[in-house]
């Protein structure tokens, strides 16, 4: 039952599935239907086969059940307790850093009457540290839920230009940064350009192997750097407007490959969903702090 509910969200993944093929079945019995006012030998063809002629008249019926079936195949997305756990702990962190922040301003200035609001905005409002908090989260979470632990865990927040990455916003570890020049990724077969393009997360379980295929998305880094074998996850931080821009993506690597599956990919957007929503939020109060006087 595992394999057939695997297999079932394999073919839902699929755009070519949802966007040309589901569609023919589902207007193929309708359409035999409409024919035969066009087919005569056609419509002497159905009238002798009953049972093509019930399906075909009541098809719409029929769909209903099988929606249900197949939405019931389809593998649910869950995550353990201690992974939910562990989760909840690193977001309370990370908020109650910033209650942090709203206390010690109140308790700063308990003992004036007023307070100039712009003061209170520049004073409680700290996006790039909570940024970093936030990217640390990310990688706590990672960190704890890794199988293997000799595996090292990175996690990065890369600023997106038009097409390709403009600059690492932040990292974790802070003492773990790049080691190769920026312009070696501003390529489409780099991860974070595949993750823009592509508008959703891309799950790579074996860099080495990935430099291989026609297709790749992943940079093939000549030198030291190229006989590395690690896993990858990128999950675009997409915002909430009529477009849905791509401003920043999330990196997080492992130095070993497979250690990041495909198949537990909706589990990987589950959680870093959260994560994004709240680099978001620091994001826009970064933005309007710019614009505040």
């Amino acid at each position: 039952m595992v394999r057939i509910r695997r297999a079932a969200r394999w073919l839902d993944e699929k755009k070519w599935l949802s966007a040309v093929i589901i569609p023919m079945i589902i207007a193929l019995p309708p359409s035999l239907v409409v024919a035969c006012d066009f087919y005569p030998k056609f419509k002497t063809w159905l009238e002798s086969h009953l049972a093509v002629q019930f399906v075909a008249v009541f098809w719409p019926i029929l769909l209903v059940p099988c929606a249900m079936i197949w939405a019931n195949l389809k593998e649910p997305v869950s995550i353990s307790v201690a992974q939910l756990s562990l989760f909840l702990r690193i977001i309370s962190h990370i908020v109650g850093k910033k209650v942090g922040r709203f206390h010690d301003f109140k308790v700063k200035h308990s003992s004036k009457k007023t307070i100039e609001s712009h003061k209170i905005f520049s004073s409680i409002t700290q996006p790039d540290d909570q940024m970093k908090e936030i990217v640390q989260g990310v990688w706590s979470y990672f960190e704890g839920t890794k199988r293997d632990s000799s595996v090292e865990i990175k996690v990065a927040l890369v600023k997106m230009g038009q097409e390709h990455i403009s600059k690492f916003e932040c990292f974790y570890p802070s003492n773990k940064g790049p080691r190769f020049a920026l312009k070696e990724l501003q390529r489409s077969d780099s991860c974070f350009s595949t993750t823009k393009s592509l508008r959703t997360i891309v799950v790579i379980e074996d860099t080495k192997k990935e430099t291989s295929k026609p297709k790749r998305r992943f940079v093939a880094l000549k030198g030291e750097l190229a006989d590395e074998e690690k896993s990858i996850i990128c999950f675009p931080i997409t915002e909430p407007d009529e477009v849905g821009h791509i401003n920043f993506v999330l990196s997080i690597c492992a130095s070993k490959p497979m250690h990041f599956k495909e198949s537990e990919k909706d589990v990987y957007t589950l959680i870093l969903e959260h994560f994004s929503q709240r680099i978001l939020l620091e994001v826009f109060l970064k933005e309007i702090k710019l614009k505040a006087h």
